[in-house]
C-alpha cells in the first residue's frame, strides 16, 4: 500500500515556504513603517520649538501676516468665508506676545503615565480681540526647550492655521477680552 502522504508532502511544504515568506514580507512592510514614524518624530532643539504631528506642515514658503487683526476681521463679518480663506494656510507672524506657555495634554493632567504636550497662547499688537494657541507635540528634549518662554516674551510664529472659532466657551479667555477669535496653529516658535 502506497502512503497519500508522500504525494502531498512537497505541496504542503511548497505553501508552508510560501506563507512563511508573505509573513516574513508583513514584518519588513511594518518595520519600515515604524522607522518611517519614528523619522517623523524626531524634534528639533535649541531656539526654535516645532510641531511634530504625523502631518507637520511645510514651513519653508509662509505669507508673511501682520498680525491677527486681518483673520479676525475676515472671521467676525462671516466665519464660513474666513475659514474657506484661512484653514490650512501656513503663515509667518512677527511680534507675537505669548499671553501663557502650558500644558495641553488632560491626559496626563488627570494621572495617565504620557509623556505631555504643550503649547503657548499668544496675541499679536494690532487686534485685542483676537487671540491665538499654537499646540506643540511631544518630542525629546520639549521639556527644556518650552522652560525657556514665559508669559510676555516676544516671538515670532510660523505655523499652518488649523482652526478658527471663537472662544466664548473658554471662561480664561471670556473673563479677559469677552467672545474673542481664537487662531489655532501648528509649526514653530522662535524668539
Amino acid at each position: 500500500m502506497k502512503n497519500p502522504f508522500k504525494k502531498s508532502f512537497p505541496v504542503f511544504l511548497l505553501l508552508t515556504l510560501t506563507a512563511c515568506q508573505q509573513f516574513q514580507d508583513g514584518v519588513k512592510n511594518i518595520d519600515s513603517s515604524i522607522n518611517d514614524f519614528n523619522k517623523k518624530m524626531t524634534g528639533t532643539v535649541g531656539n526654535s520649538v516645532r510641531s511634530q504631528q504625523k502631518n507637520t506642515p511645510d514651513l519653508s514658503n509662509p505669507s508673511v501676516v501682520g498680525g491677527l487683526g486681518a483673520i479676525c476681521s475676515d472671521y467676525e463679518g462671516n466665519a464660513m468665508a474666513a475659514t474657506k480663506k484661512w484653514e490650512n494656510r501656513v503663515i509667518s507672524l512677527k511680534q507675537a506676545k505669548l499671553i501663557k506657555v502650558t500644558e495641553f495634554n488632560s491626559a496626563k493632567t488627570l494621572g495617565a503615565d504620557v509623556h505631555g504636550e504643550y503649547g503657548v497662547l499668544f496675541s499679536t499688537r494690532d487686534t485685542e480681540k483676537c487671540t491665538g494657541t499654537f499646540h506643540i507635540e511631544y518630542y525629546n528634549g520639549l521639556e527644556n526647550d518650552i522652560l525657556k518662554y514665559k508669559k510676555g516674551d516676544i516671538v515670532n510664529l510660523t505655523g499652518k492655521i488649523v482652526e478658527l472659532t471663537t472662544a466664548s466657551n473658554w471662561s480664561e479667555y471670556k473673563a479677559t477680552t469677552g467672545d474673542s477669535v481664537v487662531v489655532k496653529m501648528t509649526g514653530s516658535v522662535q524668539r
